[in-house]
């Protein structure tokens, strides 16, 4: 279930993102495709970090709030430049 929501949400963020944040560079035709497979596999690596930091940060000081912002931040950053250097080349 938590797979498919990932998915779902990772789907609906290159949408809008294509749509909005990069009107300017927006992908179309076969090179959306191929957009939103890249991105999916570039939010699927920031996925695996988040919970990644946020489960080490958990295992050594137990705060559950911090380690989910922290995981969240790590995600959210790779996410972005990962996905802006590369799927839409900024």
């Amino acid at each position: 279930m938590h797979t498919a929501a990932t998915s779902t949400a990772i789907t609906w963020n290159y949408i809008l993102n294509n749509a909005i944040t990069y009107r300017d560079r927006r992908l179309t035709g076969w090179r959306f495709w191929g957009g939103l497979l890249g991105f999916q596999l570039i939010c699927g690596i920031g996925a695996v970090s988040n919970i990644g930091v946020a489960s080490l940060f958990y295992g050594s000081d137990g705060r559950w709030w911090l380690a989910g912002i922290l995981g969240a931040l790590i995600g959210t950053a790779w996410n972005y430049m990962v996905s802006a250097a590369f799927i839409w080349r900024l």
